[in-house]
């Protein structure tokens, strides 16, 4: 680690060994990159002048403008690498940019406006700007996850995060519950499938925060092997469904 200023080298005072040394010492502040464990920049420094802080690890790599020390990258010792950017946090806000913005190598992320008129080409989309909402999409030969239950008795509980459809064969009486709605303000919606087994009979007693027109739940086919599809939403995150039947004795 070393650091030198050659300030301004007048011949008539300055002899060779003198020189010498001061070319030495420069050299060896070259050779290091300007550090000495200080992490402060060199006072010699000019705009362009690259210098490493070496007293943090990893070593930071930086350029300073003439005003301000910008972070070009980080030196990993022990993994023996060179990192561009000061952190992998700052790496990806240097590579990405604002909403709209066009650079060449660069992330160009699209704006809500943007993904809900579907405009624009090879544009990137955040988490945010889709939970936000998208207006106006079109949806061509989707696909839902049914999460089957073959041996439905008992306490069931039909969980949002295995999918919005549920085919349930009752294999004796059920209770329901229901979780994983999503938050107050979004709509969630479920659709059951009850198919009674070879027995029927099957009762099924449903949770007190489903409402029913007429504030009667319905009454369900208990024929051997008959279906019943029924469809519940909620608004406010499972304190209220509302259920409504599809079809009743489905053959």
């Amino acid at each position: 680690m070393s650091r030198a200023n050659l300030g301004t080298i007048d011949p008539d005072t300055t002899g060779g060994t003198a020189l010498a040394t001061n070319l030495t010492a420069f050299e060896q502040a070259l050779l290091t990159q300007h550090s000495d464990g200080t992490g402060t920049r060199p006072t010699y420094a000019v705009a362009k002048t690259i210098w490493v802080n070496d007293s943090v690890t990893p070593w930071i790599v930086n350029m300073y403008d003439g005003t301000d020390d910008i972070a070009i990258g980080t030196i990993d010792i022990a993994g023996n690498k060179f990192i561009p950017g000061s952190s992998a946090a700052a790496v990806f806000a240097d590579i990405k940019q604002a909403a709209s913005t066009t650079a060449t190598g660069a992330v160009e992320l699209a704006t809500q406006a943007e993904v809900n008129a579907g405009t624009g080409t090879n544009l990137a989309v955040t988490s945010t700007t889709l939970n936000t909402g998208v207006l106006g999409l079109t949806l061509k030969n989707y696909k839902e996850t049914v999460d089957t239950n073959a041996t439905a008795t008992g306490a069931v509980t039909l969980n949002m995060n295995n999918g919005n459809v549920h085919n349930l064969t009752l294999t004796g009486n059920v209770t329901l519950t229901f979780s994983n709605a999503a938050t107050a303000g979004l709509r969630s919606e479920l659709m059951i499938n009850l198919v009674q087994d070879a027995t029927g009979s099957r009762i099924v007693t449903w949770p007190a925060a489903v409402k029913w027109a007429g504030g009667t739940a319905p009454t369900l086919t208990t024929t051997a092997a008959a279906t019943d599809i029924m469809t519940l939403f909620t608004i406010d995150a499972g304190t209220t469904w509302f259920g409504s039947v599809i079809g009743l004795n489905l053959s």
